[in-house]
């Protein structure tokens, strides 16, 4: 599909694939990666802040997901809604 206006028109918008997260409600200090596995879909959430963020967010994907602290050493289960094609869960990061 082209373009013709050089510009993020409504036809653009609706030819872009959904995101694979949506927060729910902005905050540009956290960012994330992800990385799809054979058996797993894996997020990487950063936050570029020096406060601690608190969201909920909505993952592609369905699985028990798990929160990796990478400081602390630990892992444990996120409390989330569960299901294909989508996870729903709360988390804080520092």
């Amino acid at each position: 599909m082209l373009e013709p206006a050089a510009e993020i028109t409504a036809r653009v918008v609706q030819a872009l694939p959904k995101p694979d997260v949506a927060l729910d409600r902005p905050c540009p200090p956290i960012i994330y990666n992800h990385r799809s596995l054979q058996d797993a879909e894996v997020y990487f959430f950063f936050n570029e802040s020096n406060q601690k963020q608190s969201r909920t967010a909505v993952l592609a994907g369905g699985g028990q997901p798990q929160v990796w602290d990478a400081g602390a050493g630990t892992v444990h289960r996120m409390t989330a809604a569960t299901g294909r094609p989508r996870t729903r869960g709360h988390a804080s990061i520092a």
